[in-house]
C-alpha cells in the first residue's frame, strides 16, 4: 500500500518526512505506462520499489503526480504517455 506520507512493505511501514531531515524521504518518483517506481530512505539505506499502478488514462498518471507533488514537493518523472 502507497499514500503521499509513505508505504507498507509487507509489516514494515515507511513514512517520508515524519522525522525531519533524518528520516525517511522520498527521493524520486517516476510513472511510466505500467509501473510506479518510488525511491526514498534515509543517511543509512536508501530503497527503490516498483508498483504495477493500472493507471490507463494519462489524466489519472498526471492527478497522482500532482498529489505526490503537493504533499512531498517530489516532482514525478511521467515517461511513455
Amino acid at each position: 500500500m502507497v499514500s503521499t506520507f509513505g508505504i507498507l512493505i509487507g509489516s514494515k511501514i515507511y513514512r517520508w518526512g515524519l522525522d525531519g531531515v533524518y528520516g525517511v524521504r522520498l527521493y524520486a518518483v517516476k510513472i511510466d505506462q505500467e509501473r510506479m517506481y518510488l525511491t526514498f530512505g534515509d543517511a543509512a539505506q536508501t530503497m527503490r520499489v516498483e508498483l504495477l499502478h493500472g493507471m490507463t488514462q494519462k489524466q489519472a498518471v498526471l492527478d497522482a503526480a500532482q498529489k505526490l507533488w503537493y504533499e512531498t514537493g517530489v516532482t514525478a518523472d511521467i515517461t511513455g504517455w
